[in-house]
């Protein structure tokens, strides 16, 4: 997952939430918890299984 896949907003690698931080991603008909790795990929927090496609980065708060 490559940060031209998130909302303008969020288009910079420093406006992405830190690595392995657990935040709300927003894909196409679904959001989940996930999280970040140092190579860039989102992986779900259950089960660590990639998600493709993030619209956006909603925080936990």
């Amino acid at each position: 997952m490559t940060a031209k896949k998130i909302e303008e907003k969020q288009e910079t690698e420093s406006d992405l939430p830190p690595v392995g931080l657990y935040v709300w991603v927003q894909c196409e008909g679904f959001r989940c918890l996930a999280y970040r790795t140092q190579d860039g990929k989102w992986l779900t927090a259950f089960g660590n299984k990639e998600v493709k496609d993030v619209i956006r980065v909603l925080p936990l708060d």
